[in-house]
């Protein structure tokens, strides 16, 4: 302990004389702020949104539902009826919004909200050509990502450590002050190892000074502080990963500069050129275009004309739901058509069904095939551990649209009773109206451990070979 002391206090010294060092940790207390700043305004942008939709979506279905009392001598008024009235036009007008809430930590690691919708206007028509509407973005920010804590700790924490310790050991030798270290009565290796340490001790105090900020910046209360706890280790524990790479970079005695390019070197590899090469290698644009998908679903063969051709529909339609057969079926029934238009969009959802299913499991697929990978690449791991910690990662969007089909079930069946009983709708059936209730956001302990392991075991085998190597040094 009196020697990591000392040295610690020798190294503070040089560190406080550094101005070079001193910016470069300063800035990165700047991006680091300016990122949590910058996530906060994002997900308020979207909280923002959330509400209007909400406000907005409640005074249009109110809006709708009081056509049911509208003067009917009026066209205007005879239109407001016959909007809320008509079970088969409330399937068209009636708009319900199914909204993906962001998770506290949401905020410092954005994830894929912004590629991913986080909210979506349904109503009971086709589910699956709504499904596939989104809204206009620039490709370029979305390849770009977003600058979040994430992005900073992931992308810029490294190149602060690199910065710090790429010359431990060659730095004593190039001023010329390595023999003297020699002839110390304390191991070489464990003067380079308490240097090291010295750096571990500021990066992990600055990074867990950021945290606290971003946390109570963010207004995090006090229920989910158990995030705090996750986010801390698994940043920490990233941290630590490349602490030892660098370790076992200067074990090797280059120079500072072979040193500075190796560790560069090992930035680009884990940060582009692996994720780049995964992607390459698990991409199929042609099995993974949503459009062909969606013109599949638009050409669909539309509802024949002829009372045979309705009557066959619905009668395909009541052997998957018997409960809504009914006996009238004379042409002179006003809701013939309306029956038999709604089972045909039924039928061709579930027609569709299997063929968006395989789409969506290709993407889920890749991801699996991806994500098997995510073992040997500290920065990816550590990146989709963030995003699992604030439900903003791909998983989650996939329980969000499988919240929307079961949503969309409900407010189709929401229309079925009374269009299929032959009768007009009541406000009595509008308070039976369904609510859009989204799956809640749970941390995956297994996933995040299972993360952390592979994280701290690249972190032991790389700190090991290190520290190994330098007890070899004369």
């Amino acid at each position: 302990m009196k020697t990591l002391l000392l040295i610690g206090g020798r190294e503070w010294k040089l560190f406080t004389r550094n101005y070079l060092q001193v910016s470069i940790i300063v800035l990165f207390a700047v991006a680091a702020l300016y990122a949590v700043h910058y996530g906060n305004a994002v997900i308020n942008r979207q909280e923002k949104t959330i509400q209007y939709i909400r406000q907005q979506n409640a005074q249009e279905q109110a809006q709708l539902i009081k056509g049911l009392h509208a003067d009917t001598t009026t066209a205007a008024g005879r239109a407001a009826w016959e909007k809320a009235a008509f079970p088969s036009k409330v399937r068209f007008f009636l708009t319900c919004y199914a909204i993906d809430e962001p998770a506290p930590l949401a905020i410092l690691s954005i994830g894929q909200r912004d590629v991913n919708v986080y909210y979506l206007p349904l109503n009971a028509q086709n589910l699956y050509l709504q499904l596939f509407r989104s809204e206009i973005a620039n490709p370029r920010k979305l390849l770009a990502g977003n600058f979040d804590l994430s992005f900073v700790i992931i992308y810029l924490l490294p190149l602060l450590i690199i910065a710090c310790t790429y010359n431990l050991l060659s730095d004593e030798q190039e001023r010329g002050t390595l023999p003297l270290l020699r002839i110390q009565p304390v191991p070489l290796h464990r003067i380079i190892i308490c240097k090291l340490l010295f750096w571990l001790g500021i990066i992990m105090a600055l990074l867990c000074l950021i945290s606290c900020i971003a946390f109570i910046w963010a207004d995090i209360s006090l229920v989910d502080a158990g995030y705090f706890l996750w986010w801390l280790l698994i940043s920490g524990s990233y941290a630590l990963c490349w602490f030892a790479l660098l370790l076992l970079i200067n074990s090797f005695q280059q120079s500072s500069a072979i040193n500075a390019l190796a560790s560069l070197g090992a930035w680009l590899l884990f940060l582009v050129v692996i994720p780049a090469l995964l992607n390459l290698a698990f991409s199929d644009e042609s099995q993974a275009d949503p459009t062909k998908l969606t013109d599949y679903i638009r050409r669909q063969q539309g509802l024949g004309e002829s009372k045979q051709e309705k009557e066959e529909v619905l009668e395909r339609f009541y052997r998957i739901y018997p409960q809504y057969r009914h006996r009238d079926t004379a042409a002179t029934n006003p809701f013939l058509e309306f029956q038999a238009y709604s089972a045909y969009v039924t039928l061709a959802d579930a027609e569709a069904k299997p063929s968006v299913d395989a789409y969506f499991q290709r993407i889920r697929r890749r991801h699996t095939q991806m994500a098997a990978f995510h073992g040997i690449n500290p920065a990816v791991n550590a990146q989709e551990l963030m995003n699992t910690l604030a439900s903003s990662g791909l998983e989650n969007a996939f329980a969000f649209r499988a919240s929307i089909a079961a949503f969309h079930r409900r407010l189709s069946h929401f229309c079925f009773e009374p269009l299929f009983a032959g009768r007009f709708m009541t406000k009595a059936d509008f308070r039976q109206l369904p609510v859009f209730e989204p799956a809640p956001p749970t941390v995956n302990t297994g996933k995040l451990l299972r993360g952390l392991g592979w994280l701290w075991l690249l972190t032991v085998f790389s700190a090991f070979i290190g520290r190994n190597r330098l007890r070899t040094i004369a």
